[in-house]
């Protein structure tokens, strides 16, 4: 049966009152009694109130009419398993990360750099082509969610601090102060449309615990991924002589980075890779992970993924990493936060793992 439109419901609704039939049956009679009832209106009510929760995102995936071809420069690399202390060993952050607890990670393959705009715009024209997206006040989202609950992106004709432009059906990467940016990281990309890049090429978001896996590169105790203390030579971040670990000689956002746009990523790749060959695991943009975000556990754990469900309140998927707007504290290896699902802003993006 297809989708009921608005249009249907609200001529079910003048009409809700039970209307007798004569020779045939009304084209709004959905159960076959040929009468337009009450339970005609459920029945629209029921196809037409959906939320992006219960749309399965691979159902659109499946539907590219086109094979899928990944998007160029997408690097891996191999982190090996190992057991590591997860969470806030200074005693410093907020204590949901806390308790510090044993975790095991399995050896697993993670994106050298965030997605860039480039390697996403890429995703988005398939989409395109195949007539899987549509615009809507400068978001897109998939075609067939009819109540906008499913955002994949912001473009710059609303959001003008979004890498992505959308003209006449095609994507492409917008330059600002006559810089491309294709090759600095995607955002105002929300978990939703991050989901929906990896199941078009096969790929997975970092677990939680992956993330701070990686983030540490086999080295205990660090603040960071290099050490403890953070400048503006090692990441993009806000700096502020607050915190005293935050030792840089500029301070503000990073001098290299600011544009007379709304929008100070730096290129992938700018700094140097952790000790496991990730570039940008601090600062820059925080980065979605997989997880639900839920309160730690002190009991040892392995390959954690988090809640299995949905949580019934505070629904929000985990993001780390920190991200050029704001500050030292936050880029901490342990630093975790949440948003929910269809958030987007101009410092997050992702990156992914091979499954």
């Amino acid at each position: 049966m297809k989708k009921a439109t608005l249009a249907t419901v609200i001529m079910l609704a003048s009409v809700i009152g039970v209307l007798p039939v004569g020779a045939g049956c009304p084209s709004a009679d959905l159960n076959g009694d040929c009468q337009v009832d009450l339970e005609d209106f459920g029945i629209v009510s029921a196809q037409w109130l959906i939320t992006y929760d219960q749309v399965n995102l691979t159902q659109i995936t499946d539907q590219w009419r086109m094979g899928p071809v990944v998007p160029a420069g997408i690097e891996f690399a191999t982190i090996p398993g190992g057991t590591f202390q997860m969470g806030d060993s200074f005693s410093e952050g907020l204590p949901f990360e806390r308790p510090v607890h044993t975790v095991t990670v399995s050896s697993f393959k993670m994106s050298r750099h965030a997605i860039t705009a480039a390697q996403y715009v890429h995703f988005l024209n398939e989409a395109a082509a195949a007539g899987l997206v549509k615009e809507r006040y400068g978001t897109i989202y998939p075609i067939d969610d009819h109540v906008y609950g499913q955002p994949w992106c912001d473009i710059s004709s609303w959001y003008g601090s979004s890498p992505i432009v959308y003209d006449n059906g095609v994507f492409s990467v917008q330059v600002v102060d006559g810089e491309d940016r294709s090759n600095h990281p995607v955002v105002h990309v929300s978990w939703i449309g991050a989901k929906a890049f990896c199941d078009q090429y096969g790929f997975i978001f970092p677990t939680e615990a992956q993330w701070e896996y990686a983030a540490r590169s086999g080295e205990a105790g660090r603040r960071y991924p290099w050490g403890n203390t953070i400048t503006h030579d090692l990441a993009n971040y806000y700096s502020d002589p607050y915190y005293a670990y935050d030792i840089s000689d500029t301070r503000g956002y990073h001098p290299h980075f600011k544009t007379t746009a709304f929008n100070y990523t730096a290129p992938v790749g700018t700094f140097a890779p952790t000790g496991y060959g990730l570039h940008e695991m601090i600062g820059n943009v925080y980065e979605w992970c997989g997880d639900w975000y839920a309160d730690y556990s002190a009991e040892p754990q392995i390959d954690p993924t988090g809640p299995t469900t949905k949580p019934e309140i505070a629904a929000a998927r985990v993001t780390r990493g920190g991200c050029w707007q704001f500050g030292a504290y936050y880029c901490r290896n342990s630093s975790r936060s949440a948003r929910e699902p269809d958030f987007r802003e101009p410092y997050i993006g992702f990156r992914v793992v091979q499954p």
